[in-house]
């Protein structure tokens, strides 16, 4: 697996804009980004909760101080030996730290549902084992996958701009199947866009093109959304997986 960064903190500022908003907005900046490392990937997520959705409710509540646990994965169908990564992500007051370790995805997955072995001994593996204990009965509660376009600044390159379409979600069959399928979340014009920074402010030239496309500021939640429109719903069942291949044919 490519070297990775394990620990940082930033900022991320949500828009949310349908497609001629997009496309407005690419040919202002176009000459002022260029292709991240990763420009197109398909991102996959399962996020762990325990059985009363503790964690995300607290989250919808906004308080200054929340986290999350997840299981992240890229690229196509998902293996047992998939490269994964095992995250925890918190945001106090605005700022979103991340703190992650890597291994293969049916080892990681049965870390956090507290039926194999912590797979590593650093700080970071005993911090995520500590949430794992303080909550207890913890397992896989939403899967959210999207398409993802990311650039970076060609004057600051610690400055990312992603762009997310296609956002599927789904609650069951998370452990036995991690694929890439589900129900949309959104409607399938709108693209959500985070502008991440870690330590320097948004340029004032990319905040005006933004304006100028008419984009508005989004405070949505991909895990939040995908609970408050399963929350109560017992009949819902995941789509046939036909729809995961015409939505991520050409990822």
């Amino acid at each position: 697996m490519p070297e990775y960064i394990e620990t940082f903190a930033r900022m991320e500022k949500k828009y949310s804009m349908n497609r001629e908003q997009f496309e407005k907005l690419l040919r202002e900046i176009g000459g002022m980004i260029e292709p991240d490392l990763y420009l197109r990937s398909v991102v996959n997520s399962i996020y762990f909760d325990t059985p009363d959705h503790k964690l995300i409710k607290r989250s919808l509540e906004k308080p200054m101080y929340k986290e999350k646990l997840r299981l992240r994965s890229y690229g196509g169908p998902v293996s047992p030996d998939t490269a994964a990564f095992a995250e925890i992500k918190k945001k106090y007051n605005g700022c979103v730290y991340k703190r992650r370790v890597d291994g293969k995805y049916q080892e990681l997955m049965s870390w956090l549902c507290g039926e194999g072995p912590c797979p590593g001994d650093s700080q970071i593996h005993r911090e995520i084992h500590y949430f794992i204990s303080l909550n207890r009965s913890l397992a896989p509660a939403m899967q959210i996958a999207y398409k993802r376009l990311a650039y970076v600044l060609k004057e600051d390159h610690s400055i990312r701009v992603t762009f997310d379409t296609d956002i599927l979600f789904r609650d069951r069959m998370l452990e036995r199947d991690g694929s890439a399928y589900g129900t949309r979340l959104l409607d399938e014009d709108t693209i959500l866009m985070e502008i991440k920074v870690s330590s320097k402010a948004i340029p004032v030239w990319l905040i005006r093109a933004v304006e100028r496309a008419g984009i508005q500021p989004s405070s949505i939640s991909k895990y939040g959304t995908a609970y408050v429109n399963t929350c109560g719903n017992d009949n819902m069942i995941a789509p046939p997986i036909y729809e995961q291949r015409k939505v991520y044919a050409n990822a």
